[in-house]
């Protein structure tokens, strides 16, 4: 059915987004993601709206037969596989800034210990010429 070429499409723009972020980190605004994130609607629409399962119902006169049980229609598996996807870009990029965020925090505090280092010798020489003189 078409929910399933979409979920198959997605799960490529989704692999292919995942092997691109191999090299260098990629945000979420890269066009793989956000075309594979506008199939993830869709292809929720079309699973809800559907009534029968995959394309062999009703295909060239081919029906299930009544005393045979039907087959349950499966959620698609890709909008999963794209929700863990994006929580795991989510929870990496805020890992990172707040990374970033304290290797800043730890930079300046050493900035701060120098400069009063450099004070504390200054107001040192100081004395010993006020104690000179």
């Amino acid at each position: 059915t078409f929910c399933e070429l979409l979920g198959v499409i997605t799960a490529f723009l989704l692999t292919y987004f995942l092997a691109l972020c191999r090299g260098a980190p990629q945000s979420l605004d890269h066009w793989t993601y956000i075309v594979s994130s506008a199939l993830v609607p869709m292809q929720l629409g079309f699973f809800f709206h559907s009534k029968h399962l995959g394309c062999l119902r009703g295909y060239n006169g081919f029906e299930f037969d009544e005393t045979s049980e039907k087959a349950k229609r499966q959620f698609p598996v890709v909008v999963i596989y794209h929700t863990i996807v994006t929580f795991a870009f989510w929870f990496m990029k805020s890992g990172m800034e707040t990374c970033e965020e304290h290797l800043k925090m730890a930079t300046d505090s050493l900035r701060d210990c120098e400069r009063m280092d450099k004070k504390i010798e200054q107001k040192k020489g100081m004395r010993v010429k006020s104690r000179k003189k």
